[in-house]
């Protein structure tokens, strides 16, 4: 998991979780773009040391909405198909909760579109993704202008090269 509040949540919960069920669970912090290259070979090997990876992400679907995928993989039981539909139940729910938050952050911001987004270091990427997203389109539109009065655009730079955000969220205040 990445070394985030979510996961100091559940790494306290831990000792009570145990004392319940007898499981003994660990937790790895690792960053989220390690997540791919460390995890898919373990889960793909009968080998490996991870029971289990659940992953969510978002993508633009307009300038207002979004498609929300998430899944999760296991390398135990797979061919039990009643654990499946269990685990796809369970984690249908929990999604569920965050597709509504979403969706009220989204009503929030449509609502207030002059207030200014909360800064957090845990959404860097997403903000600095906006913004690269928002540069270039201001650039289109200037390239368009020019255009449509007839002035010659200048040639697009042969390479830029982003440089981190400070912080980020999608909570208006």
């Amino acid at each position: 998991m990445e070394n985030v509040p979510d996961t100091h949540f559940i790494q306290d919960l831990l000792p009570e979780f145990k004392k319940e069920t007898g499981i003994d669970v660990e937790i790895e912090s690792i960053s989220y773009i390690d997540m791919h290259s460390k995890l898919v070979p373990q889960l793909s090997s009968s080998e490996g040391s991870y029971d289990a990876i659940v992953v969510d992400f978002l993508t633009p679907e307009t300038e207002h909405s979004m498609w929300y995928f998430w899944g999760m993989a296991r390398n135990f039981n797979p061919r039990d198909k009643a654990l499946t539909a269990a685990i796809r139940e369970g984690q249908g729910k929990i999604f569920g909760e965050d597709l509504q938050m979403l969706e009220s952050q989204q009503r929030n911001l449509l609502a207030r579109p002059d207030r200014k987004l909360l800064s957090l270091n845990i959404d860097a990427g997403g903000v600095h993704s906006r913004r690269i997203i928002e540069r270039i389109v201001a650039e289109e539109a200037a390239l368009s202008h020019s255009a449509a009065a007839g002035a010659q655009p200048a040639p697009p730079p042969a390479a830029t090269r982003a440089t981190p955000a400070p912080g980020a969220t999608t909570t208006a205040t």
